[in-house]
Formats: C-alpha cells, sequence, structure tokens
C-alpha cells in the first residue's frame, strides 16, 4: 500500500538523516514559533507532536497548497500536535496565524514512503528512489548493482547465506560485511536398504515419516523398518462382488446378501445396519402340540413323520402322526409255546404245544416241514 507522508524542515541536510531540527528566529516578542517537529514524516491522518514557544490556544497552521487551515490540538505554550491534512503533494510553506502571520518551517507533501536526500541522482545507484531537496521524487542513475540485503525481508538486494552453511574457511561478503564459512562437511553414503538410517535418501529409498507408519501398512509387510498394523477382512466376510485389497481389486468379497425379498419386513441389514430393508411377510407358527399336528413346527417332542405307508407299519389299534396302524399280531395261543414276539421282541410268549407223537410220515410246524 502507498503512503503518502509529510516531511517538515527548513534546513535541509545532506545525506538520509530524518531526526533534524527546524529553527525558526521569532518574528515578534510573544509571536508563536516552532522549534521542533516530531516525527518529521507522517501519513495523512497521523498525529505531529510540535515544540516550541509562545503557542496559543486559538492558532492556525497553513500551507501553500492548502486552501482550510489546520487547527492543532494546543497542551501548552510549548506544546501543540496537529492531524496531517490529506491532498498535497511536494514542497509547501507553513506559517502560523494568530493575529499576525509567522513563519513557520517547510512541508513536504510526499506521495511515497522513500527517503528524503540532497545528494545529486548520479550519486545514488540505479533503481533507488528518493525525494530530492525540492520533493520531488527522483531515482538515481548510479550503476551499483543490486546491495547486499540488510535487513529480512528487503526485495532487490543479494542475500548472503549464514556462516553455518558455508563450509568453514571459505569467506564471502563484501563492503563491510566479510564472514568466514563454519559448516563442517559431511561425508554419508546412500541408503539402500529399507529402513536404513545415517545414509543420503534417494528415489529408490525416500524417507519415510515414522510416526503413525505401521497403521499404514498391511499386517505382514515391513516398510522403512516398521511392521504393519492393518488387517484385511476375509473374503468370506466380505460382500460378494465388492473388490478390495492391493490396486482396490485384489481381492472379491464372497459373502452373499439375502435378497430384501427374502427377509423380513422390517428388517434392515447391510452397510450400517442400514443399507437394505427387508420387504417379506413371513409366516408365524407355534410348535407342535400333539400326534398328528399340522401347521406347526415339529420338535423334538412331536417329530414329523412321513405318511406314506405309515400305516403298515403300526401296529393295528395304534395310531401314530394321525395314521392308525394296519399291523396286527397273532395271538399267544397261536404261537408255538415259549416263542416270544411282540413290544421289545418279548412282550408275548406263544403257548401252542406242539405233539410229540404224530403218525410216522406227517409234516407240519414250520413251512409244514419242520417237523
Amino acid at each position: 500500500m502507498i503512503k503518502r507522508n509529510l516531511i517538515l524542515t527548513t534546513i535541509i541536510l545532506g545525506g538520509c538523516d530524518s531526526d533534524f531540527k527546524a529553527t525558526i528566529p521569532p518574528c515578534a516578542p510573544d509571536c508563536p514559533v516552532i522549534y521542533e517537529m516530531k516525527p518529521i514524516a507522517a501519513p495523512p491522518g497521523e498525529t505531529v507532536e510540535v515544540f516550541g514557544a509562545n503557542f496559543k490556544e486559538n492558532m492556525r497552521f497553513y500551507f501553500d497548497d492548502h486552501p482550510d487551515p489546520v487547527k492543532p490540538n494546543w497542551f501548552s505554550l510549548t506544546h501543540a500536535s496537529f492531524v496531517v491534512p490529506d491532498g498535497q503533494t511536494g514542497k509547501q510553506a507553513m506559517t502560523i496565524r494568530y493575529f499576525e502571520v509567522a513563519p513557520g518551517p517547510s512541508f513536504y507533501f510526499l506521495a511515497e514512503d522513500y527517503p528524503l536526500m540532497t545528494a545529486s541522482p548520479d550519486l545514488i545507484c540505479q533503481g533507488t528512489k528518493f525525494y530530492n531537496q525540492e520533493g520531488e521524487l527522483t531515482e538515481g542513475t548510479k550503476p551499483c548493482g543490486l546491495p547486499i540485503c540488510r535487513e529480512e525481508g528487503q526485495a532487490e538486494c543479494v542475500q548472503l547465506p549464514k556462516s553455518e552453511d558455508v563450509l568453514a574457511g571459505v569467506p564471502f561478503g563484501a563492503g563491510g560485511r566479510e564472514f568466514n564459512g563454519s559448516a563442517v562437511a559431511e561425508s554419508y553414503n546412500e541408503c539402500t536398504a529399507d529402513g536404513a538410517t545415517n545414509c543420503v535418501a534417494t528415489d529408490d529409498f525416500p524417507a519415510a515419516q515414522k510416526a503413525d507408519l505401521a497403521d499404514k501398512i498391511l499386517s505382514g509387510q515391513t516398510v522403512a523398518g516398521t511392521g504393519g498394523n492393518v488387517t484385511l477382512p476375509d473374503v468370506g466376510d466380505v460382500e460378494a462382488s465388492v473388490t478390495y485389497g492391493v490396486g482396490g481389486n485384489g481381492l472379491t468379497g464372497t459373502f452373499a446378501v439375502p435378497a430384501t425379498t427374502t427377509v423380513a419386513t422390517g428388517t434392515d441389514y447391510g452397510a450400517n445396519g442400514t443399507e437394505f430393508n427387508g420387504s417379506a411377510t413371513l409366516e408365524s407358527h407355534s410348535n407342535c402340540a400333539a400326534d398328528g399336528a399340522t401347521d406347526c413346527v415339529a420338535t423334538a417332542t412331536y417329530t414329523a413323520a412321513l405318511t406314506t405307508s405309515l400305516a403298515d407299519k403300526i401296529l393295528s389299534g395304534q395310531t401314530v402322526a394321525g395314521t392308525v396302524g394296519n399291523v396286527t399280531l397273532p395271538t399267544v395261543g397261536d404261537v408255538e409255546a415259549s416263542v416270544t414276539y411282540g413290544i421289545g421282541g418279548n412282550g408275548l410268549t406263544g403257548t401252542f404245544a406242539v405233539p410229540t407223537t404224530i403218525a410216522t410220515g406227517t409234516d407240519y410246524g414250520a413251512s409244514g416241514t419242520e417237523f
């Protein structure tokens, strides 16, 4: 941002000293007179302190090209201040008015923040702008090259390196700023192994920040000497067709997700538990509690039974799974004595007595040929 500065002076001194005083002899025994102003350069709107003698509360300051008087703040007979007016440039005379007109110092209204110097332009380096003693913005013409930087952030100058960045014993600088390097040369080999230290990192072995490094590497892998801490889920735990892993497609999930039409209405499932919403109307059955019951859930107490040929597997007079048995047992009187049969193979015992005296040539017994 360009600043418009006001320079106040009566006696123009050589060089760039900005702390000189302006001395004006009194015009009358009690006429106001200014001896000094601080600062001598100030942008419009800032306050300039004025020191002198015979100051009056109602005195005014006037400038050549500024039509309006400037009213100072009066503090005492020797101290006042005023706010720098805006809108003027160049060297202007100042007068002090309080019934009489008293001469004041010359004012320099400067449009930009450059130094005031009385030297000839041919003594000032090219590119250096300054105000001459007439308040005109001028530029030096002397070929000098770029000066050495003397302040941090200075532009259009040569920045010298720090001594610790120059090898020990190497002199540098000029013009009253001579230095000697103090750096000690180091010697390192290039890094040639993962996790190596005290070597020069290269394109093949660049430096890796160790902080949180393990959390960026796959478990079972090592980078920069650090074992990984990241595990991948098994494909059986990842939704089918979802690819992940190396390159984003090294692995493909195999977990089959049920269709929403097969999941009960109101059931949320999938990613974050809300990806899908079931829409199936599911049946509701109570457990079977009676023999032959249907439209119920078979249990260990009431198991399901195949009805095909079921009657031929059940004793006559008995019912299983609602099916009446069709198998009859012979009476014990029709079963050979001592022969057991029925429940458990011995629930019944035959009582039929087989004769021992039968005419020769008579076959009888099992299949008619046993005896």
